[in-house]
C-alpha cells in the first residue's frame, strides 16, 4: 500500500531481514515515549533497550523469505516506511487463546512519526490481511493506561471486550491490560 500523507511518501510492506534494527528502534522508542507515565524511568530505560536489541533481530530471524510477510510460525510482520525509512511495524497472527481468531501482537510506530498517517496506513493493511484469514473478530491487548493507543483503536471502531489481564513486564509490578476487538 502506497500513500502520500503530509508530503511524506508512505509504504506498508512485508518486513525484510535488513529491517531488524529499525523494527527494534521503533519498538524501543515507542515504549520509551508512550509508557513514560506508566513505568518507573529506570525500568523503562532498560525495557526500551532490551526491545531495541531483541525485537527486530528475533522477528527478522523468523522471516521465511524476503518480500513475504509470513514468519516461520505463520504470523505476519509488516513495516511502514516514510520517505524510505522504516518508522513502524505490526506483528500479527493467530490468537493463542481462541485459534479461530486473529490477533495483533504488536503495533508500534516511532514517536517521530506519530500523527503523520503512518500508523493508520499500517493499521489498515494489517487489518485487511488478517480479515482475509478469518471472519472472526480480530483482537489485541494494550496497557489500560496507554491512552494514545486506546484512542487510536477506538477511532478505528474497535471496542473493549471486557477481558482484562495483569502482567508483570519485569518491573515487579502488575500492569493492567485490556483487550479490544474489531467491530
Amino acid at each position: 500500500m502506497d500513500d502520500l500523507v503530509s508530503g511524506r511518501e508512505l509504504e506498508v510492506r512485508a518486513a525484510r531481514l535488513a529491517d531488524g534494527d529499525s523494527v527494534g528502534d521503533c519498538h524501543a522508542e515507542a515504549w520509551r515515549v508512550a509508557y513514560a507515565d506508566l513505568f518507573p524511568a529506570e525500568f523503562l530505560e532498560r525495557a526500551a533497550e532490551d526491545r531495541r536489541e531483541r525485537t527486530g533481530s528475533e522477528l527478522a530471524a523468523m522471516l521465511v523469505a524476503e518480500n513475504e510477510p509470513t514468519l516461520s510460525d505463520g504470523s505476519i510482520l509488516l513495516v511502514v516506511e516514510a520517505d524510505a525509512a522504516v518508522v513502524g511495524f505490526a506483528h500479527c497472527g493467530v490468537c493463542e487463546l481462541v485459534p479461530r481468531q486473529q490477533e495483533i501482537y504488536a503495533f508500534y510506530v516511532h514517536p517521530r512519526s506519530w500523527g503523520t498517517g503512518a500508523a493508520q496506513a499500517m493499521w489498515d493493511e494489517a487489518v485487511e490481511r488478517l480479515s482475509t484469514r478469518s471472519t472472526a473478530p480480530i483482537v489485541l491487548w494494550t496497557l489500560a493506561g496507554a491512552a494514545r493507543a486506546r484512542r487510536f483503536y477506538e477511532r478505528n471502531g474497535w471496542m473493549l471486550t471486557g477481558c482484562t489481564e495483569l502482567r508483570d513486564f519485569g518491573d515487579g509490578n502488575q500492569s493492567h491490560l485490556v483487550q479490544y476487538r474489531s467491530a
